[in-house]
């Protein structure tokens, strides 16, 4: 049910911004409803067919490179997928008819802002669980070596001896220096943050 409800709210947030189309059609009644949604896509799906084969006449018509005039074809029949996909949502709208909608979106915002001034956003690093920091550092460590790497290959030194000692200890230190700047700046911000309580959207809705 809240997966259908998303689509709906999305599809919502692209087509009818101001909820002038689902105001519309909130007070009418069930069936005709299910008759407007089947409709309008049926008339849209012959719609972009009439339109792709015209499309397609007209680029056949000017002998395009077999290469070029597939791409092209292939690009109809992509958006033509997409924007079947996209009315098919036109159905999702009747999960959302009984919803309070502009309360959900409110809610939503206020979750937004909630967010923002705990700074709970997902990509902070002191939000990603053990795992995506293990993983960040791990990326991280392997620039610096590729970069080590290249500037020992560059410079032609003959004792790879030599470089292998030298990254023994960058290793060692660079696992040090994440170690405590995870201990310093990640583990103390996240004990506050897990303190924070969540801001649940749409349970009272």
């Amino acid at each position: 049910m809240k997966i259908a409800i998303n689509i709906a709210i999305i599809w919502l947030s692209i087509f009818d911004k101001h909820r002038l189309l689902f105001k519309t059609i909130k007070p009418l009644h069930k069936y005709f409803r299910f008759f407007l949604y089947l409709s309008t896509n049926i008339a849209f799906y012959f719609f972009i067919n009439f339109m792709e084969k015209i499309s397609i006449n007209f680029i056949v018509s000017y002998s395009f490179d077999l290469t070029v005039e597939s791409i092209i074809i292939s690009m109809f029949g992509f958006f033509k997928i997409l924007g079947i996909i996209l009315m098919f949502g036109f159905f999702f709208l009747e999960f959302i008819i009984d919803f309070d909608v502009e309360k959900y979106q409110r809610e939503k915002e206020d979750k937004e802002n909630y967010i923002k001034a705990n700074k709970l956003q997902w990509w902070r690093l002191r939000n990603c669980n053990w795992f995506f920091r293990i993983l960040i550092y791990t990326i991280i460590f392997i620039f610096c070596f590729l970069m080590l790497l290249n500037s020992f290959l560059l410079s032609g030194n003959d004792r790879p001896l030599d470089f292998v000692a030298f990254l023994k200890q960058f290793l060692a230190v660079y696992v040090v220096v994440f170690m405590f700047f995870d201990y310093r700046f990640v583990q103390r911000a996240r004990k506050k943050i897990l303190q924070i309580p969540k801001f649940e959207v749409g349970d009272k809705v």
